[in-house]
């Protein structure tokens, strides 16, 4: 597991930080805690930036596997607001490699008005006996329900192939 910070040596957020970070508040806008964050433009936009910003830290921790590889879509399980400013998706992400579904478990916390992120958990593969190997059924399968329903009925029991918790210091909350 990698606890390295977030942003560059300024600590500015990248791009994709700074969308992550901006359409997690949108989804999280007007919800209590513990709610669940429905389908919605936001959380597609949110879903669309998660694309470019969980590789880029991922990469960071385990460069040999991460540093080619990135996410093409997410199937969430679950969706809910965890705290004033933190989201919470469970799901799988579809590896833009050779188009395979994977379990994911992302918990991100945002900076609101400093802007992008202040703290990610990301979690990514079932890692099984072997460790840093990922279940991945291919795109299409008709097994990807059955994993979508396992991971959000077993996600505590899952040996995570990667994981990696990064924070931004300059932008705690």
């Amino acid at each position: 597991m990698s606890g390295t910070s977030l942003g560059s040596a300024a600590n500015m957020p990248s791009r994709s930080e700074e969308a992550t970070g901006r359409y997690v508040c949108a989804v999280l806008a007007g919800l209590a805690v513990g709610e669940s964050i429905e389908a919605s433009e936001n959380l597609t936009e949110l879903l669309d930036a998660l694309e470019f910003f969980l590789p880029s830290i991922l990469a960071d921790a385990f460069p040999s596997p991460w540093r080619h590889e990135s996410f093409d879509a997410f199937r969430l399980a679950s969706a809910r607001k965890t705290g004033q400013h933190q989201a919470e998706l469970l799901g799988l992400g579809l590896l833009i490699s050779d188009q395979a579904w994977t379990p994911v478990h992302v918990v991100i916390r945002v900076a609101p008005g400093v802007g992008g992120v202040a703290w990610v958990r990301c979690r990514v593969g079932d890692g099984g006996e072997g460790g840093h190997r990922m279940t991945r059924l291919p795109y299409g399968a008709d097994e990807t329900s059955v994993l979508l329903d396992s991971v959000r009925e077993h996600a505590s029991d899952i040996d995570w192939a990667y994981s990696v918790v990064r924070e931004a210091p300059g932008r705690a909350v």
